[in-house]
């Protein structure tokens, strides 16, 4: 009986261990913002959403993260511990509502760190290259895809 209750044990904490890292972990796949397509990084738990780009050096030309979540809402954007600028698009059903454009990092502590909001409610937010939607005439109402895990 002892080893069962040992082995159900271990069990549990492989269990345990293999869900929180798989929490953890940034699925891969692909963003289509009107005919542009990029590479992203997906966040779809709630750890990769809050740790998103922070302390990262730089995002390449043709990369970018893309936030899904289960429930649209007006899903806030902070710049902690960022490195650089970017460029924030949200969207809700396929369709961008609305973006951010050069969103600088900064230096202040996190109780202070300015909150970026959208006007409408957002099912998935992008963060791109500083630039990158006016280089690509983004605009609101373009459509938009995210695939993969």
């Amino acid at each position: 009986m002892r080893y069962l209750l040992i082995i159900a044990a271990v069990v549990f904490t492989l269990s345990f261990v293999g869900l929180r890292i798989s929490q953890e972990r940034l699925g891969k796949g692909e963003a289509r913002l009107g005919d542009v397509v990029v590479q992203v990084d997906i966040a779809s738990s709630i750890p990769t959403q809050r740790r998103g780009l922070s302390k990262r050096e730089s995002l390449p030309d043709g990369t970018g993260m893309a936030f899904l979540f289960k429930n649209p809402a007006k899903h806030a954007i902070w710049m902690k511990d960022m490195k650089f600028a970017i460029d924030i698009v949200w969207a809700r059903n396929g369709k961008i509502v609305d973006i951010a454009p050069n969103v600088q990092p900064s230096a202040t502590p996190d109780e202070s760190l300015q909150i970026y909001l959208p006007r409408l409610e957002s099912d998935t937010v992008i963060e791109l290259p500083a630039g990158f939607a006016v280089e690509h005439g983004l605009k609101i109402g373009d459509s938009v895809e995210v695939k993969g895990s």
